[in-house]
């Protein structure tokens, strides 16, 4: 049999279990894709799909961008 003090004890084991599962999507890659630039290789394909992370210069206040690699 259960007891409410074991009751309380797990019913705070899950909110903290929930408070960390925030945490962590909160650190989730961010997916964005745009649409095709008009080339042929995009037409077929689709355009630029990307991952980023909340963290990067992307999604702060300037303007620099998250990677010193271009596609072109």
């Amino acid at each position: 049999m259960i007891t409410m003090m074991e009751l309380e004890q797990e019913i705070e084991k899950m909110h903290q279990f929930w408070k960390e599962e925030e945490k962590q999507k909160k650190n989730q890659p961010i997916y964005t894709e745009l649409p095709p630039d008009g080339s042929r290789a995009q037409e077929l394909l689709g355009g630029e799909m990307r991952l980023s992370a909340p963290w990067t210069a992307e999604f702060s206040n300037t303007t620099e961008p998250s990677s010193s690699h271009e596609h072109n």
